[in-house]
């Protein structure tokens, strides 16, 4: 999964919380669905070593 950094999740909760309370939780209509889309993708390689179990190559199998 390609996503965020932790720190980047850290501060990203810690907006959609202050949001949240002064809102008096109507942000969560919009953050919930919000973070559901921007949450990440799910990537898949194929990795290959040469003979010293250095990398040799990276391919991109699927990207969804």
């Amino acid at each position: 999964m390609q996503g965020y950094s932790t720190g980047a999740k850290a501060g990203r909760a810690f907006f959609h919380g202050a949001a949240s309370v002064a809102t008096l939780g109507l942000w969560e209509l919009v953050g919930t669905p919000a973070e559901i889309t921007f949450n990440g993708d799910e990537m898949a390689f194929q990795v290959s070593y040469d003979e010293n179990d250095l990398v040799d190559e990276v391919k991109l199998i699927t990207k969804e």
